[in-house]
């Protein structure tokens, strides 16, 4: 990734960033106690999605079972190769 338009900024001039008085309250946002998850949910949420849009779209386009069964297939493919990586 030696791409010239990444190395650009580095031979800039360092800079001080102003922040204006009515713009301070973007910095100002709350802090949040904690932003975790559940893993349980995560995996709920990760495998019943695209589950549930298959199943939409086969009541919406009224598909046969061949075609579900195929993105169920390929859906367990993508899977295993995000798994992987």
């Amino acid at each position: 990734m030696d791409n010239p338009a990444n190395k650009f900024t580095e031979f800039l001039e360092p800079f001080e960033r102003v922040i204006q008085p009515e713009e301070l309250w973007l910095y100002k946002n709350p802090l949040v106690e904690s932003d975790h998850i559940p893993k349980r949910v995560m995996f709920a949420i990760s495998f019943l999605t695209p589950l549930a849009v298959i199943s939409v779209v086969k009541i919406i386009q009224r598909t046969d079972k061949t075609e579900i069964k195929e993105a169920c297939l390929e859906y367990r493919v993508l899977g295993n190769k995000v798994k992987e990586t």
